[in-house]
């Protein structure tokens, strides 16, 4: 009889011992599993993120050239605005607006857009402001524009430098 109970508690603790690595194993397990889910979804997160940059640095690939281009059409305008008051270069201004035009619409494909500034109220995400005039108008107005500002892909690529009215 006492071999009985010798076996049988052998077994008892043999049967606890397989539970008890059991219960471990399937900890590690679960442990394990979990781990895997957070991996994927940390991987998941890393190649949205990568698919953003890429498509961000298309969309903005060619803001430094727009740049280079935007101080060009700026030489043009200072042209028209010194040359408007003398008849004699007529011909010359309307062939400055014909080319500012054209560069408009090409900047305009690429994603490129003029900030409408003129009797706007100021954004500091749009504007910078250069000088504050007197005004009968409402404070925080931009009165004068002195350099155009654009946007690229919704994006600011160069604010507006503007004159701002003040009381």
């Amino acid at each position: 009889m006492e071999n009985k109970e010798v076996e049988s508690n052998d077994d008892v603790l043999a049967e606890e011992t397989a539970n008890d690595h059991t219960c471990n194993l399937e900890g590690k397990i679960a442990e394990l599993e979990d781990r895997i889910l957070r991996m994927a979804a940390e991987l998941q997160n890393v190649q949205k993120r990568a698919d953003k940059e890429v498509a961000d640095a298309y969309k903005f690939s060619v803001s430094s050239f727009a740049k280079d281009v935007l101080i060009m059409r700026d030489s043009l305008q200072l042209a028209i605005v010194s040359s408007i008051e003398n008849e004699d270069n007529k011909s010359i201004i309307e062939g400055i607006k014909l080319t500012m035009s054209e560069i408009d619409k090409s900047l305009e494909k690429h994603g490129i857009r003029r900030i409408e500034s003129m009797n706007q109220k100021f954004d500091p995400n749009l504007h910078q402001a250069m000088i504050e005039i007197q005004s009968e108008c409402e404070p925080g107005i931009v009165i004068q524009v002195m350099q155009e500002g654009f946007t690229i892909n919704e994006r600011l690529l160069r604010p507006a430098l503007v004159g701002v009215s003040k009381k």
